[in-house]
């Protein structure tokens, strides 16, 4: 599989996310309270609109789309608007080495 460099360990310092652009697409890499991180897609699977526009919720993992109102957890990706299964936010394979913080070219298949 194929890694972009994406980001710095350091740019986590103070903020526990990210949003950048992989081959056009809207991805967010997130750092969990252990220090750990994981990436996922962040645009609505309704238009587009990328979900991080307005920053992250102030509690919790569930985030509204700013456009139409479709609800993500990005904990799990899981598109709470409409659970089909279709609607979800995929992830993507993440590797840390040296500091830097590389993405996978395309996302991880859906289990």
């Amino acid at each position: 599989m194929d890694f972009i460099k994406a980001a710095k360990t350091e740019d986590f310092t103070g903020t526990s996310w990210k949003a950048v652009k992989i081959l056009a697409k809207n991805i967010g890499i997130f750092k969990r309270d252990d220090g750990s991180f994981y990436a996922m897609e962040i645009s609505c699977k309704h238009q587009q609109a990328n979900l991080l526009t307005n920053g992250l919720p102030k509690s919790g993992s569930v985030i509204k789309c700013h456009r139409h109102g479709w609800e993500y957890d990005l904990s799990t990706g899981r598109c709470l608007t409409h659970p089909d299964g279709y609607s979800d936010l995929r992830f993507y394979e993440l590797k840390v080495e040296n500091g830097a913080i590389f993405i996978s070219a395309a996302p991880l298949p859906k289990d």
